[in-house]
């Protein structure tokens, strides 16, 4: 299974943005994925040039597990052999 923390944030344009971290710690608290999150929303590094701040105020955190189970894998290709060209010409000998 695979598991994910993502941070979402409410733009200043109204959207909703994430940050996903994958693999995180297990038992991550409210405390502190709030500090992380303010951490990063204090960053004004992420504003564009019309001010638009993608992180502009805490919407939520949550962990997203996901499952995959395989039904079905095409075998992959053959991969071609070295060139034609490169063979002998056994009228050539």
């Amino acid at each position: 299974m695979e598991k994910q923390l993502e941070l979402q944030f409410n733009a200043t344009d109204g959207k909703m943005k994430k940050i996903v971290i994958r693999n995180p710690k297990p038992d991550i608290d409210q405390e502190t994925a709030k500090n992380a999150m303010t951490t990063i929303q204090a960053q004004d590094a992420f504003v564009d040039d019309k001010g638009q701040h993608p992180y502009h105020e805490l919407r939520r955190a949550v962990y997203i597990t996901r499952q995959v189970d395989e039904v079905f894998e095409a075998p992959k290709a053959a991969k071609p052999d070295s060139d034609a060209s490169d063979a002998e010409d056994p009228s050539e000998a």
